[in-house]
């Protein structure tokens, strides 16, 4: 047991009991509402982070989806335009690279 009388180190532990009286000492009651506090808030934040990650890998996912999509669409429409061009050069009616669109 800690002699009543000795005065208590700043730093130093704090008993979580109070050796006279056999209670929780005030001070380690404060320490641990702090410390739920704060461990309250830590976990609301990991909540918050954890649904906005789950979020942006969602979004990340749809993306790749769209641009796998637009590649697509790319790669045929190139495809298309190479078989219109060589259909043209076929026919004979290939338009000169020069030619300016009806429209100037």
């Amino acid at each position: 047991m800690t002699n009543p009388a000795t005065p208590r180190v700043p730093g130093a532990p704090v008993s979580a009991l109070d050796e006279r009286k056999g209670e929780v000492s005030p001070d380690v009651t404060a320490q641990l509402a702090e410390a739920s506090e704060r461990l309250a808030a830590l976990e609301a934040e990991l909540a918050f982070q954890t649904d906005t990650c789950r979020e942006l890998s969602d979004a990340l996912a749809t993306q790749q989806l769209d641009m796998l999509t637009l590649q697509r669409q790319v790669r045929y429409l190139s495809e298309q335009l190479v078989a219109l061009r060589e259909r043209d050069r076929r026919n004979g009616t290939e338009a000169p690279d020069d030619e300016k669109p009806p429209h100037y």
